[in-house]
């Protein structure tokens, strides 16, 4: 980015930035009769905006770099305010359309109980999700086969580092997974920092296979680089590729595209499913993991049984979900769309502030059935 670019794009940033803030203050001390308390109020929000726009800065040109406590600081402020501007403009909304005497102190108070909410859940381990994909066209052979799914990790973030990773191996491992299944923004910092966790990472063990691909921050930072190292450490990288696994007579692909915006990063890196189709052997059911749900725009609907993504952190922060929801065909969970199962992970980590309101991060386990082979189970046991 050029620096006039950037300078411009600054400027337009810090004006906006800068009224939304204003208008906070304005709700939030409209009613207050008590100067000291606004005092207070307008004091924190000019501290955390400065904070912001120098932490833009500092990225953005490279002339000095923030310290660590205070970058924590400005991704906390992020959702902090992402919440207090979303009640105030809720409470405002209801006092002009309804004519309802709101108050400032009804604001502040109802903002504050929702960020320490947004706070607790953020904090809180990744919970193990369970869920059945059941289809004829499993392959009795692959009945009961335990599929872990985890996305988003976005490891090296915050507090998203060894002891976080040591605990998500111990936890996974537990389940005693077949398949283990990454979709895609696996980092959030520099190789040499990442490294060491992915080292962690690969301690994760599945008795059928441990695959990979990338989300769009992987291109952030160094794009191609996180591939080979997942590699390198026993991942199989799944870039507009497949395998194809034979057990009891059954055939499964596994396939996998790099993220859809990869190839505005790197053309020789580029999402590429009319490749992957061409070749894809036939078999009796295929998973497909791709990073972002809107890459189900490309695939034909008869080419795939079960379709992995992440990328939407199921909204994260609420109402962030109905911003979400215009761009991505799919927030969370399981969907059946036609002959085929979706399934968005909402995040086993999280980006920018360590906080969930109306989502929480996930360990998805699915476990693949033939409810053929189920009913004769039922009946044999009986």
């Amino acid at each position: 980015m050029t620096n006039s670019r950037f300078y411009f794009i600054f400027t337009i940033f810090a004006s906006i930035f800068v009224a939304a803030h204003l208008f906070v203050y304005w709700s939030m001390t409209r009613t207050l009769v008590v100067p000291e308390i606004k005092i207070l109020i307008g004091t924190v929000l000019v501290f955390f905006v400065s904070l912001m726009l120098l932490s833009f800065w500092s990225q953005g040109t490279g002339h000095f770099h923030l310290p660590k406590y205070l970058k924590y600081m400005g991704y906390v402020w992020m959702g902090v305010y992402f919440i207090f501007f979303s009640m105030a403009v809720l409470f405002e909304a209801v006092r002009v359309l309804f004519k309802v005497p709101v108050q400032s102190s009804w604001i502040l108070v109802a903002s504050c109980a929702m960020v320490a909410l947004a706070l607790v859940k953020g904090f809180q381990f990744p919970a193990v999700k369970r869920k059945l994909i059941s289809s004829e066209k499993v392959p009795a052979s692959f009945h009961g086969k335990k599929i872990v799914q985890l996305s988003d990790l976005h490891l090296g973030h915050l507090f998203l580092d060894d002891v976080f990773v040591t605990k998500l191996v111990e936890q996974v491992n537990a389940l005693e997974p077949d398949f283990v299944m990454i979709t895609g923004d696996l980092v959030e910092n520099s190789f040499e920092r990442v490294k060491p966790l992915l080292a962690i990472l690969s301690g994760i063990n599945a008795k059928l296979g441990k695959y990979y691909v990338t989300g769009n921050h992987e291109y952030y930072y160094g794009g191609a680089i996180w591939e080979k190292e997942m590699a390198r450490l026993g991942w199989r990288v799944l870039h507009n590729d497949f395998e194809t696994l034979s057990l009891g007579g059954g055939r499964v692909n596994v396939a996998g595209l790099p993220d859809i915006s990869s190839r505005g990063f790197d053309p020789h890196q580029a999402f590429n499913p009319q490749l992957l189709f061409s070749r894809l052997p036939p078999a009796d059911f295929t998973i497909l993991l791709s990073h972002q749900p809107r890459s189900l725009e490309h695939i034909p609907v008869h080419m795939v049984d079960l379709f992995l993504a992440g990328h939407t952190h199921g909204g994260q922060i609420f109402p962030f979900h109905l911003l979400v929801k215009t761009r991505e065909p799919f927030l969370n969970g399981l969907y059946k769309e036609k002959s085929r199962f979706i399934h968005v992970n909402p995040g086993t980590g999280f980006w920018g502030p360590p906080m969930r309101l109306g989502s929480s991060s996930e360990i998805s386990l699915l476990e693949l059935s033939n409810p053929g082979v189920a009913l004769a189970g039922l009946g044999d046991s009986s």
